[in-house]
């Protein structure tokens, strides 16, 4: 399958391809592939989804993600800093201009008629990341009747199958890892052979071995990249070779070979890489995105990829690549312009707790934002935000909460046509309970570089009650914009993911498994948000 090119049509409607995926406590690398045996039905499923409203349930994170949640509020008032070093080996980049070292580079702690190809990945929660199965690299199989094989399969491309003379042969990805899809960071990242020692070395991890892989290449001038997160690091050479994800293909990515982690977080999560989806503006020594060689290959029919998150459900998460299905939010999307293309950030008009306004231009001096992150568990305030968010939100048991004590929130956007929209959360949404049904704020202290602030991250306690799309548009990065729309939970949507993703369970324990999905109606593309009301999460 080429760039630019989609897979057959069954009788005049889409065919698309899904990665099935799981969502699992985080409890070590053995729990993503142990939680395929202990996966419920559709029914079990639906059933253990439904009969609460999801405005009046309270967001399921794990004991892991509450821990360090406490921890963090503990170690407060030090802070939780959003930007590392980036350091390259070699001053060249590829376009001949010096490395961009030093970069923000995220911490990863209406009838419908059907619409145009869209893939759904299934998406694994591992307590603190949500993880997607891709590709990398090609590896070569071939079948002759005689038993010959051909000398050269330069003019096959990944996916496809050719018959010379007698002999079928194929391409397929080289490795399927587990890897972030984190809209906080532009650089990739894929655990590799290189890596002999430390958490990425463990047998059950998957690693991609550039020197098996017949389409891989050097990055020019062998550039060897370090990044230094808070919770530790990862090194590595960079390299070149295709990308798949649900069957669709990008060719001659650039991505660094992880050769060492360092890290509990590496230890603890089956994590196996990093796939970055911010703006060129972000990316260290200059190197073209992941989503900007999409749209560059024409790989997808609409340039835009969509999250969905359950609230509580183990299994009901998922990634749109290309397209919605209308199934899994509420109403239309109502859509925001990014209004400076580092991160996916847009103008925050105003938060506030209660009737108190604690964040304006008017309190700040400068226009806050909000950024839509996809690799962040809560939300987050910085400064004296962070401050009055402590003093008014503070902990207490999960049943003696009101809406006196713990008012609501309420985040003001504007829309792409100047309209102000307001995303109201109750106590029941960002107050998080422990084991012990004790509950505290759903809030990190995060200090985003001087230039990007002041701002509010809204993670994924965001993003479980609201479907966004992120949108590139023509591809122009000042022409992005995100869509918002309230997310549907309950058993249809369980149902609809189920027959999205064709409902197959796992049958191997040495790769994560890649289904091909059912088409099925209901299927859109974009939305028109002229005159569209947002609807505020009671």
């Amino acid at each position: 399958l080429s760039p630019g090119r989609r897979g057959p049509r069954h009788a005049g409607r889409p065919r698309f391809h899904v990665m099935r995926l799981r969502r699992v406590d985080g409890s070590g690398p053995a729990a993503l592939l142990e939680a395929s045996g202990q996966r419920p039905g559709p029914a079990a499923a639906a059933a253990a989804a439904g009969g609460t409203s999801a405005s009046a349930q309270r967001a399921f994170f794990s004991e892991r993600q509450v821990r360090a949640l406490q921890d963090h509020h503990a170690q407060q008032p030090s802070f939780v800093q959003i930007s590392q070093s980036v350091e390259s080996s070699t001053p060249v980049s590829p376009t001949g201009g010096a490395p961009a070292t030093g970069r923000a580079i995220k911490e990863h702690s209406s009838p419908q008629q059907p619409g145009p190809d869209y893939v759904v990945q299934r998406l694994s929660n591992l307590g603190s990341e949500y993880v997607g199965a891709i590709g990398v690299g090609t590896v070569e199989s071939c079948k002759s009747a005689g038993g010959n094989a051909p000398s050269s399969l330069a003019s096959v491309r990944p996916g496809s199958k050719v018959a010379d003379g007698g002999v079928t042969c194929s391409r397929s990805a080289q490795a399927t890892l587990n890897v972030v899809l984190d809209t906080g960071s532009t650089n990739n990242w894929i655990a590799s052979s290189n890596c002999k020692s430390g958490a990425c070395a463990k047998e059950d991890r998957h690693r991609f071995d550039p020197n098996q892989s017949h389409t891989y290449t050097n990055y020019p001038g062998a550039s060897m990249l370090h990044i230094s997160f808070g919770t530790g690091s990862i090194s590595g050479m960079q390299g070149i070779d295709t990308f798949s994800v649900a069957g669709h293909y990008v060719e001659g990515q650039v991505f660094g070979l992880i050769s060492e982690v360092v890290g509990a977080l590496w230890d603890q999560m089956a994590i196996e890489g990093i796939l970055g989806l911010a703006f060129p503006s972000m990316s260290a020594n200059g190197v073209k995105p992941f989503f900007d060689n999409i749209i560059e290959q024409k790989v997808l029919d609409k340039n835009q990829f969509s999250f969905y998150y359950s609230t509580n459900d183990n299994y009901a998460n998922a990634a749109f690549w290309g397209g919605v299905d209308r199934r899994v939010f509420k109403g239309r999307r109502v859509w925001f312009p990014v209004t400076v293309p580092h991160y996916w950030a847009t103008t925050l008009v105003k938060f506030s707790i209660g009737n108190e306004t604690i964040l304006s231009e008017a309190t700040f001096g400068r226009t806050p934002k909000a950024v839509f992150d996809s690799g962040t568990t809560f939300f987050t305030a910085q400064g004296p935000v962070w401050d009055k968010v402590v003093e008014k939100l503070q902990r207490a048991k999960c049943d003696s909460l009101t809406r006196a004590s713990h008012p609501d929130l309420t985040f003001t956007l504007k829309d792409v046509d100047g309209n102000l929209r307001h995303f109201v959360f109750t106590q029941e949404q960002y107050m998080v309970p422990d084991a012990n049904q004790d509950c505290v704020m759903g809030f990190m202290k995060v200090e985003l570089p001087p230039e990007h602030g002041p701002a509010m991250i809204f993670g994924e306690l965001f993003l479980r009650y609201w479907f966004a799309t992120f949108d590139r548009a023509d591809g122009v990065p000042e022409h992005a914009r995100v869509g918002i729309a309230e997310a549907k939970h309950g058993p249809e949507v369980v149902q609809a993911l189920e027959e999205l993703t064709g409902g197959a369970q796992a049958t191997s324990k040495t790769q994560p498994e890649i289904a091909e999905a059912v088409p099925v109606p209901n299927m859109v593309g974009d939305w028109n948000a002229n005159a569209v009301a947002v609807a505020a999460a009671a």
